[in-house]
């Protein structure tokens, strides 16, 4: 439906006026390269806000909430004069948005949207809270799903269709014109011309573009798509804060880090693990700290604390007791980012913690097979299973740990351990997870696979990052 394609294009344009308010500071070839995540967030965010504040959602109450953004936004731009576009700033601008357009409208015109269960029950849930708003049931059931989903599906209601069927496909696009770019970023720093980083950087991209899972997950209407965008995204302006020194990288970071979070209940718990490897950079002064990490802490927490206040006994996913864990442990992380105040703490304790957090996770993986042997192992067994045989990756993985083990030998780079521990890390929690549910399966379908997406780009971009080192000859840093 048309309705359908001018709200995505309305969420775009509104993400791109959002993102002008840094262009002076950030590329806004970025910007408009990444405008529908930060409008689809907007939007998010203001549904959970509502939920929150116990403000009614609907209709009304969203185009209220976007009026208000977008009159905030106006006020900004007209007094600081940011709205002003250069020629090519123009092109980028429009260029982005067509090539958008025709995404949206194509994938509007010809439907191919894949369905299971999941999709199913996040469709209407996402009806139900548009119909019915934030009650019992509704705020109980998103205790199984991430809130971002059933909330961008809510708008079919408004619309008049059935549901979002081209949502997926605008971030499949968002995704891939956004892993080029930064992969052309990262390896154009190491690169003395254009032509050899571009090279680089398209091959990855199509790396991922051919990766037979992540094709099927452009039509597939679930959340792991969402998830892995937004993390691609964070991580790889974590890398760029830090590499170029640029500290309003951190903004789209916890932005996007914070889009990530929403989309399952459990992506605070990874969120953490890289805020952890951020924060253990002496590179990041302690206001830049605070300003960047406690505003994403603090939403979150509140955001959990409402779903622990309606949950009830909650549900296999997310019970109180889970649920209290991880306000837990973000509330543990403000505190110590809070004392990071101290220079013990800075100069001692947070270099450390990539160390700590990897010595933690393989005594407690050894603790939890101890605990449930046959389980573990099944989990173990079936996340192997599905990466190199039943989870529609094809090869995709056997290049990417050959990849990896012969990374191992090579030198390293600045801030390597962003991913160097990262991903390991990813991967540990994963299994540890699987501690807390019914043990992992095999097929596409099963959990594990699927957050095996959110890390996939990541260890792309990782390998650009390495190897156009090597390439070029760079010394270890």
């Amino acid at each position: 439906m048309i309705s359908q394609v001018l709200f995505l294009v309305g969420l775009y344009t509104l993400g791109v006026l959002a993102g002008l308010l840094f262009k002076k500071h950030i590329p806004f070839v970025f910007i408009c390269l990444t405008g529908f995540l930060w409008g689809g967030l907007i939007w998010v965010i203001g549904g959970v806000s509502f939920l929150i504040v116990s403000i009614p959602y609907s209709a009304l109450t969203m185009l209220l909430f976007l009026i208000t953004v977008l009159i905030s936004l106006s006020i900004i731009h007209i007094r600081q004069g940011i709205w002003r576009l250069t020629s090519s700033d123009f092109f980028w601008f429009v260029g982005v948005m067509a090539a958008f357009l025709i995404v949206v409208g194509a994938a509007s015109r010809y439907n191919y949207s894949i369905a299971s269960y999941d999709s199913v029950a996040q469709i209407m849930l996402g009806r139900d809270i548009a119909n019915h708003g934030f009650n019992e049931l509704t705020t109980s059931t998103l205790a199984s799903w991430g809130v971002f989903l059933p909330l961008l599906q809510s708008v079919s209601v408004f619309l008049g269709d059935g549901y979002m069927y081209a949502a997926q496909p605008a971030f499949a696009f968002t995704l891939l014109i956004t892993f080029f770019y930064l992969s052309q970023r990262v390896a154009r720093q190491n690169f003395y011309g254009m032509p050899a980083a571009t090279a680089l950087a398209l091959l990855a991209t199509l790396t991922l573009a051919s990766t037979y899972f992540i094709v099927f997950q452009v039509f597939y209407i679930h959340n792991g798509l969402i998830s892995a965008t937004y993390l691609f995204v964070a991580i790889g302006t974590f890398w760029l804060a830090l590499s170029e020194r640029n500290n309003l990288w951190l903004i789209f970071a916890m932005l996007a880090l914070t889009g990530f979070s929403i989309s399952r209940t459990e992506a605070p718990l990874f969120a953490l693990i890289f805020l952890t490897l951020l924060i253990s950079s002496e590179q990041i002064p302690y206001r830049v700290r605070l300003t960047a990490i406690l505003p994403y802490l603090i939403f979150l927490v509140f955001w959990y604390l409402s779903l622990l206040r309606v949950m009830g006994s909650g549900t296999d996913i997310l019970d109180p007791t889970k649920t209290l864990a991880v306000i837990g442990l973000l509330i543990a992380f403000g505190v110590l980012v809070g004392l990071s105040y101290y220079r013990w703490v800075e100069r001692y304790l947070l270099p450390a913690l990539p160390k700590i957090m990897l010595g933690v996770f393989l005594v407690g993986l050894a603790f939890l097979f101890t605990l449930k042997p046959t389980d573990m192992q099944t989990n173990l067994t079936a996340i192997l299973k599905n990466m190199f045989d039943s989870g529609r990756w094809g090869v995709t993985w056997h290049i990417l740990l050959g990849l990896l083990v012969f990374g191992l030998i090579q030198p390293r780079f600045n801030h390597e351990r962003l991913f160097s521990y990262g991903i390991p890390l990813f991967f540990a929690l994963l299994l540890a997870l699987g501690f807390m549910r019914l043990p992992y399966r095999l097929g596409w379908g099963d959990s594990a696979n699927r957050i095996i997406t959110h890390i996939m780009p990541i260890i792309l971009l990782y390998t650009v990052i390495k190897y156009s080192h090597v390439i070029h000859g760079k010394k270890q840093v």
